[in-house]
């Protein structure tokens, strides 16, 4: 068997998977609800953990298959399917481009820009998209199956998924669907979260990824593109390996700097370290987590019974990302009262950019470790 340098990319992309990416706990969270809620078979509209939460904004599909198999693998289950993703997606470039294993690795580079943050979600959709993309191109009669499901399950993939409904008008009947429950959910989430301005760049680079191999393969005339106008378009800007890893390097910075940033937010222990929170007292009534910007407190404390004011989503829980100060304590008290708040969690590491770690110096200490502080407001 001829030696590929594709494997070498791809044991990379798996060992890649053991650092742990920034949306982990959030991810871990959901599958662990989610398992929950199958073995109770009690399906909740809103997380219990999480006051400001809806439980289907996103991602069905991927958290009912995490949550089927957290029985099996717990905290584990995420990266094992992300390695199952990833080998099925190194199969099908094969497929594709047989013997041009440039390719090959290039477009399995692509994906450090789901397992950098862990992007269990999109990650999944990604996957699906690229088996239906696959089964389009060789008239197999399922290939709408996995595309409905990808774009179910992420609202950047039903994005992509619309290209498609170029050639199969009949689509746009399920997509019409998908796209009202996601106007209903998202109007039920965006009511309290804070929306950066990277989240255009993030749906512009994964709606790219989707449908990067098509793009490759058209350039290439491997496959025609006669009924996708818009696909048939993009593909006459000959993709070149140099752009590509271009691309590849200034994408790959961007998310180097994220990273760094991110670690000047955390404790040298891992985010599921559930010694972070040992001797932390139970405690009744709402819990405000100032975390550390991965969220260890996402997946811990929910395992204690604890119910925290945000939600598990970093755009419900955006301490790091906007500044937010208060005059003095009377202000500060009247935030927390109108927000039901018994308890504030703060982390003794990190940095936010408000000043209620002085705010909090009025109120009684209950308890602190090396990593944070616990304060009774009620």
């Amino acid at each position: 068997m001829k030696f590929r340098f594709s494997y070498i990319v791809l044991i990379i992309m798996l060992l890649s998977l053991f650092v742990n990416g920034m949306d982990l706990t959030h991810h871990l969270h959901n599958s662990w609800l989610y398992n929950q809620m199958i073995e109770k078979l009690d399906f909740l509209g809103t997380d219990p953990y999480f006051q400001s939460q809806i439980t289907y904004a996103y991602g069905v599909p991927a958290y009912l298959l995490s949550g089927l198999l957290w029985s099996i693998f717990s905290i584990h289950t995420v990266d094992i399917l992300m390695g199952i993703f990833l080998v099925i997606e190194y199969v099908l470039l094969i497929k594709w481009f047989k013997n041009d294993d440039t390719w090959i690795w290039a477009l399995m580079l692509v994906n450090l820009f789901f397992t950098t943050w862990d992007s269990y979600v999109a990650a999944f959709s990604n996957c699906l998209f690229w088996i239906a993309s696959y089964a389009y191109f060789n008239k197999k009669n399922w290939w709408s199956i996995p595309l409905l499901i990808a774009a179910f399950n992420h609202p950047f993939t039903f994005a992509s998924s619309l290209f498609f409904a170029v050639h199969s008008p009949a689509l746009l009947v399920p997509l019409s669907a998908v796209m009202t429950y996601f106007v209903i959910a998202g109007k039920l989430f965006t009511s309290n979260i804070f929306l950066p301005i990277y989240t255009i760049f993030v749906l512009v680079i994964r709606v790219i990824i989707n449908l990067l191999p098509i793009m490759v393969l058209s350039s290439k005339g491997k496959i025609k593109l006669n009924d996708m106008k818009i696909l048939e378009t993009l593909s006459k800007v000959k993709l070149k390996l140099p752009a590509l890893l271009l691309i590849l390097i200034l994408v790959g910075s961007t998310e180097l700097f994220l990273a760094i940033y991110a670690l000047t937010y955390q404790p040298p222990k891992s985010m599921i370290d559930i010694t972070m929170f040992e001797g932390i007292p139970l405690v009744n009534g709402t819990v405000r987590a100032v975390d550390y910007i991965s969220l260890p407190s996402v997946y811990i404390l929910p395992s204690y019974n604890f119910t925290l004011e945000a939600g598990s989503f970093r755009e419900n829980n955006p301490q790091h990302m906007i500044k937010i100060t208060w005059a003095n304590a009377s202000d500060y008290l009247h935030f927390l009262e109108g927000n039901n708040i018994s308890y504030v969690l703060f982390c003794k590491m990190c940095n936010p950019q408000s000043n209620e770690r002085e705010m909090l110096n009025s109120f009684n200490l209950t308890w602190e470790n090396d990593y944070y502080y616990l304060y009774k407001i009620k």
